[in-house]
């Protein structure tokens, strides 16, 4: 099952994000495409409490009040029952999104793509045609490779979070749920928050400043002394991996043309999906390689958890470091913006990196007006 699925997702993921330029006019992509991201983190935030209601509901209770007590054997039953109606509820909602989704706009196939399922090579050669596109172009390969370095060193995050909650901070199933409620939360704020970005801070700036943020708050969630304390760092992890995530997938979305977007969408996503699962085996040898060194100096430090923290916080510190490099270096092509146009900027320095002096309008009210003004004639 597990197989099936991640076969699935790299044709499911290319065909909903071209799905979205299809319905809103490309003035209004990059607000779609962070709707689009909001309404996937709402969820995540509000699902545990709605799982819980429901595992709670199915799941056989002990008789006679709060002090009796179900045997092993009831209590395996009556949460095996639990998780069951869980994924069959999870599974039903599925029908009510097919159901959205087939009333959009019909897209069909170009003619001589037809049938091309039974011509493998037809499908690898356009596959490696926007390979090709993409890393011969400077904006799509820089974009691609900020997407493949938050895969690789931000989502190690997720799947380790159940040990953080476990390991370090002795927590049950009830901590781990509000771990990932509040990330969702910290990623729907940062959705919301998008907004107040200004309409003349450039990708090429912002894209950079959310992975080296995202690797400063990771960091911190690596290294918090208290479970109060990791909950304000992962609010603030979620809102970058909303940046992260968001930012590169309309960044690209701007670049590609219509006949490229699809292909573009299915191999750059198919790539950093495949970068996805190498971040926890680095976090792995990272962190047992800190803990036995950490085991030889103060081995009273040592606990249950040590090699996740140490681990977390050497892929953190990695994202760090790379989105600061991002910042100094800057790759103005993923605007769009090329050698001779007139904010094209490409002077070396961090803080110029980070407030994007080069690019802010000498009378900023005037600017946005004018911004307004085409997105209503778009």
């Amino acid at each position: 099952l597990c197989l099936a699925q991640g076969i699935v997702v790299p044709f499911n993921m290319p065909a909903w994000q071209v799905l979205t330029p299809r319905l809103v006019p490309k003035s209004e992509l990059t607000q779609a495409i962070t709707l689009n991201g909001i309404s996937f983190n709402f969820g995540r935030t509000i699902g545990p409490a709605i799982a819980g209601v429901i595992m709670f509901l199915f799941t056989a209770h002990p008789k006679g009040g709060v002090a009796a007590v179900l045997t092993a054997g009831e209590a395996a039953a009556g949460s095996g029952r639990g998780a069951a109606a869980l994924l069959l509820f999870n599974a039903f909602t599925f029908i009510i999104v097919m159901l959205a989704v087939l009333r959009t706009p019909d897209a069909p196939a170009p003619a001589e793509m037809r049938g091309a399922w039974r011509h493998p090579e037809v499908v690898l050669s356009r596959s490696l045609d926007a390979l090709r596109w993409v890393w011969t172009h400077k904006g799509p390969r820089a974009v691609m490779l900020a997407l493949v370095t938050f895969a690789l060193l931000a989502t190690p995050v997720m799947p380790l979070m159940v040990l953080m909650s476990r390991d370090v901070h002795h927590g049950n199933e009830a901590q781990f749920g509000f771990f990932t409620a509040v990330m969702g939360l910290g990623a729907v704020s940062g959705g919301l928050g998008m907004r107040l970005l200004p309409k003349w801070y450039p990708m090429h700036h912002f894209i950079p400043t959310a992975i080296m943020l995202g690797g400063f708050f990771i960091l911190g969630f690596a290294l918090a002394p208290s479970v109060v304390v990791c909950l304000g760092f992962l609010f603030f992890v979620g809102m970058c991996w909303m940046w992260g995530f968001n930012s590169t997938n309309a960044a690209m979305q701007h670049l590609c043309s219509e006949e490229m977007r699809g292909r573009v969408s299915a191999v750059v996503n198919t790539i950093a999906i495949g970068f996805m699962p190498v971040g926890p085996f680095v976090v792995g040898w990272a962190g047992g390689m800190g803990e036995r060194w950490l085991g030889r100096w103060k081995p009273e430090m040592v606990h249950a958890g040590t090699s996740t923290q140490l681990g977390l916080a050497f892929v953190a510190t990695l994202l760090f470091a790379a989105g600061m490099v991002m910042t100094i270096w800057r790759t103005p092509e993923v605007d769009g913006i090329g050698p001779g146009d007139p904010l094209y900027d490409r002077r070396p320095g961090f803080w110029r990196g980070v407030f994007a002096t080069a690019h802010r309008p000498k009378d900023e009210k005037a600017f946005n007006a004018e911004s307004a003004e085409k997105r209503r004639e778009g």
